[in-house]
């Protein structure tokens, strides 16, 4: 007898059609498929739906967030407090302004540049010994005591032993090779009357007393090279001192970074509202709300021609967020009683397909002539910035529109995932019915053939023996 199993990875006949001359596995799969096919065509084209939206989703929480990014400084004034601060001569001085400078013209003379101490020794032979004994620095409150000893009493020695000293106060040295002989050079690491340093010596055999000095005294058996000193300039006639050349605090919100001293040569400061600066800040709030504009408008597009639609078309959220950034704008704002209420009023204007036209030249002018109305009409609770920064937040926040939005979404592709691992189980189950079903038939199949090979056989054997017999 003929025996048909089933393949038990595939679940199809291994033998498919032996006793009834079927293609088996195809009919097989042919008829799950057709089962199977109305179920997943609806799974697959609400997955589509879903990843589109998706997609579309995130898509809009990038826009708005550029958006909200946009508004930062305008919402909290920031923008604002730009200035901008102009040296007549970059080669003696340069400067910056901050959020708290004001507006006006200074005369500056550089007087004197900050320096740090350099301090030089006598010339030494290559490898020659300088002494023994413990060398104390200090600068200021600080001071280490550093020991030398046979292993590190040459220049070399002298110079690794200072730089590696921990505690060192802020003294650097090294090494100047001449023709005289090798000269060991010690310098403060900052510049300023503070910051110069003292060397003493104790102990040993008196040699290290050759590399002294008393910075309260200046003098010492060291050579001066350059001695400490602040950075010294008059503004207006009044004397500010610093130990860096970087003086600050001398104008408010100004910092002057000296270049040269100059003595008697006097240049101008000018301090201005960096217009340019406040602009763009403002042009890159109409640029972002624009890009979500043309965004927003994309994801819910129709196109007549290929009927084809964006994955947010008709959307109740999309419709609502666009529908109450669009009503922020057209309403008044900031805490102005009188002048500047409205973006018109600044040269921002509402179009008709939803995005914003700027004038630069009028949002200039406003900057000018009106800078604290300008800076109210966005900054604060009131303001523009503001009002769109809550409703911004209230869409991209956690737990807001957009993030339950994302969590439906994403509730809505595990229910999927579900529908798909139930309707893979259920069509399972089918195709082992009907393989089931054909092995049965198969068996029948070939038993019957058996019979009628048999039958046939028998038949023929009959027919020769009549034929025999007949003759």
């Amino acid at each position: 007898m003929t025996t048909i199993t089933s393949n038990p990875t595939s679940g199809l006949l291994s033998s498919p059609g032996l006793g009834s001359g079927l293609n088996v596995n195809d009919l097989v799969t042919k008829l799950v498929a057709a089962e199977k096919q109305p179920a997943q065509d609806q799974i697959d084209n609400q997955r589509t739906i879903v990843t589109a939206q998706t997609s579309a989703v995130g898509s809009l929480k990038s826009l708005l967030s550029a958006l909200q990014s946009s508004l930062s400084s305008l919402a909290d004034g920031s923008a604002f407090t730009q200035y901008t601060a102009t040296s007549s001569d970059t080669s003696v001085f340069g400067a910056t302004a901050g959020a708290t400078a004001m507006p006006g013209s200074y005369q500056v003379e550089v007087l004197a540049t900050a320096a740090a101490q350099k301090l030089t020794s006598a010339a030494y032979a290559g490898n020659a010994s300088v002494g023994t004994g413990t060398l104390s620095l200090s600068v200021g409150g600080q001071s280490v005591d550093i020991n030398i000893d046979s292993s590190n009493n040459t220049l070399a020695g002298i110079r690794d032993a200072i730089n590696g000293a921990k505690g060192n106060p802020g003294i650097s040295a090294t090494i100047l090779h001449a023709q005289d002989g090798d000269h060991l050079v010690l310098t403060s690491t900052a510049t300023g009357v503070a910051n110069a340093f003292s060397i003493g010596a104790s102990g040993g055999d008196g040699g290290l007393a050759a590399l002294t000095w008393d910075a309260s005294t200046s003098s010492g058996n060291l050579a001066l090279q350059t001695a400490a000193a602040d950075a010294k300039v008059s503004i207006d006639g009044f004397t500010s001192t610093s130990s860096t050349n970087v003086v600050a605090g001398a104008i408010d919100g100004v910092t002057l970074n000296i270049a040269s001293a100059k003595p008697g040569q006097i240049e101008t400061l000018t301090v201005g509202r960096d217009t340019t600066s406040m602009q763009n800040l403002v042009k890159t709030f109409v640029d972002a709300y624009n890009s979500f504009v043309n965004g927003a408008a994309k994801l819910a597009s129709y196109d007549p021609s290929t009927k084809t639609s964006g994955p947010l078309l008709g959307d109740a959220t999309l419709l609502g967020i666009r529908s109450q950034l669009a009503m922020v704008l057209t309403s008044v704002a900031g805490s102005n009683s009188t002048g500047l209420r409205t973006l018109a009023g600044i040269g921002i204007n509402l179009q008709a397909d939803g995005t914003l036209q700027f004038d630069a030249n009028k949002l200039g002018d406003a900057l000018n002539s009106q800078p604290t109305q300008v800076a109210n009409l966005f900054s604060g609770a009131t303001g523009y910035g503001g009002k769109l920064s809550t409703l911004l937040g209230g869409y991209l926040g956690s737990g807001g529109l957009l993030d339950t939005r994302s969590s439906n979404l994403s509730a809505q592709g595990k229910s999927l995932d579900d529908q798909q691992d139930r309707l893979d189980t259920r069509m399972q189950a089918v195709q082992d019915r009907y393989l089931a079903q054909f092995t049965a038939l198969d068996t029948m199949m070939a038993q019957m053939n058996q019979t009628s090979s048999f039958l046939t056989s028998q038949l023929d054997s009959l027919a020769s023996i009549y034929q025999s017999n007949k003759k």
